[in-house]
């Protein structure tokens, strides 16, 4: 027996050491007790908490001993390494009592809520730590987020957290007016960590975290309460708050067309729209918003009474669930007149001066669409259809569809160059057998199979009265 092995079984004896420790691990361990032979870690310490961390707690040894480093190299990284909240309470034992650490690395591991709210708790008392990672601890949620976050704001020492600079949100620089994280793969725990800053700073007038796609809606919701409370933030992202605060009484239209609004500042504008009593217009179209962003907003003017014009047109990324909810919202409202451009009053109302709806080329998807196929079922008075080279799908086109086998009224249907497939093409067929006041429908360029270009061929040749040229583009 060498003299490792000899070390390694006294320790075992005396300090109740996992006796399935492995060569390495032996060796590993007998380097760390080498160093407080040197006096360079504190041995009561050490040789408590290691073996808690062991016995109780289940960490290999290798992580036991990675929590007491040298001074010449006072980082802790335990990345990737799969620890639970379960091995977070052993580390944040060592984090109470260890003087010797200032770099905690425990990003990409399987951390919650508990382990963070274990992990804060022991920072309290630590005064050596000065940058904390625990990025990519997807299982981190609200609760463990805030607990960290109150720690942090209470914390003299700590300067980093994952890719935050504590400085840049603490208020303590009263020259920094400005904090610009966009693009920095934040989450919700930063955002919320974050958020809880921003409650307190007396200094800050602008924030942005735009374009960090992995901020979901709790985080996004902790941002807009920490601004909404805040009497000094006048910027988020893109957004000029006072276009939504209400501070600004003339304040009637608010235009963010083509500014890469995301599901994020939709979240925003909704929020903010739900207590707004002077924007009449907001104009969202040709943006990055998707179905959350879509919900946000439908949630919102089912309490706002005063928005007359809402534009959500080229916004490619509301799929089939944003559509709806989005356009059940605005059929839902009588004090949403136009929606997109269409003129949904005239529609409901029967307008006799309106007999067309001309939107070629115009960025409409399936939201558009449902609205259109929707007062299409009450409308009395368009004839002519223009809706070629947009973006609608099957959705819409199943809309349009559904309308056209009660419609008595509509004579030139055009749908070229959308995104129709056989689902929808089928709708439109279905209608076909009914209708039989339709003179013109418009189907080329879109995702048809030849075999349904066959079947709607010949329904159009037994209906002759319906013409359908395929070589059009509109």
């Amino acid at each position: 027996m060498n003299n490792t092995d000899s070390k390694f079984n006294e320790l075992i004896t005396l300090f109740k050491v996992p006796w399935w420790a492995s060569s390495d691990d032996k060796n590993d361990f007998c380097l760390h007790l080498k160093a407080i032979l040197n006096k360079d870690i504190p041995k009561v310490n050490f040789l408590t908490i290691v073996s808690y961390c062991c016995v109780h707690q289940k960490l290999s040894i290798p992580l036991a001993t990675a929590l007491f480093p040298s001074k010449k190299n006072p980082t802790v990284n335990l990345s990737r390494k799969d620890i639970s909240d379960e091995q977070s309470e052993a580390i944040g034992l060592s984090l109470s009592r260890n003087c010797l650490i200032t770099k905690l690395n425990l990003s990409d591991n399987k951390v919650g809520d508990f382990g963070a709210a274990a992990i804060g708790a022991s920072l309290k008392s630590n005064t050596t730590v000065t940058s904390v990672d625990l990025s990519n601890n997807t299982h981190i949620g609200v609760f463990g987020a805030t607990r960290l976050a109150n720690v942090l704001k209470g914390s003299k020492t700590i300067k980093k957290f994952n890719m935050i600079e504590l400085k840049d949100v603490n208020g303590r620089n009263l020259k920094k007016t400005a904090v610009r994280y966009s693009n920095q793969k934040l989450t919700d725990l930063e955002a919320i960590v974050i958020a809880e800053f921003v409650k307190n700073n007396t200094t800050l007038t602008s924030l942005d975290v735009s374009n960090n796609t992995a901020i979901g809606i709790s985080g996004v919701m902790h941002l807009y309460a920490a601004l909404k409370g805040s009497k000094i933030i006048k910027k988020f992202n893109m957004i000029e708050l006072s276009d939504l605060n209400g501070s600004d009484l003339t304040k009637a239209v608010v235009c963010y067309k083509n500014k890469s609004v995301t599901d994020m500042e939709a979240i925003f504008f909704a929020e903010y729209m739900k207590m707004n009593s002077t924007v009449k217009t907001l104009n969202l179209s040709s943006n990055k918003i998707r179905d959350d962003g879509a919900s946000a907003i439908a949630n919102a003017l089912k309490v706002n009474n005063v928005l007359t014009a809402l534009d959500m047109r080229s916004n490619s990324g509301i799929q089939l669930e944003g559509a709806k909810i989005l356009s059940n919202a605005i059929l839902e409202r009588d004090n949403i007149k136009t929606f997109s451009g269409i003129p949904i009053d005239d529609m409901k109302e029967n307008k006799s001066e309106t007999k067309s709806i001309d939107a070629l080329k115009t960025g409409y998807g399936d939201t558009e669409a449902l609205v259109i196929g929707s007062l299409l079922k009450m409308n009395s008075t368009i004839k002519e259809l223009y809706l070629s080279g947009n973006k609608i799908g099957d959705l819409g086109a199943s809309s349009i569809g559904d309308a056209l086998k009660i419609n008595t009224v509509l004579q030139i249907l055009r749908l070229s160059q959308n995104n129709i497939g056989d689902s929808g093409a089928t709708s439109i067929e279905n209608a076909l057998h009914i209708n039989k006041h339709l003179k013109y429908v418009y189907l080329a360029k879109n995702n048809i199979s030849s075999n349904k270009k066959k079947k709607l061929a010949k329904v159009m040749k037994k209906y002759y009265t319906i013409r359908f040229v395929p070589g059009y583009s509109v």
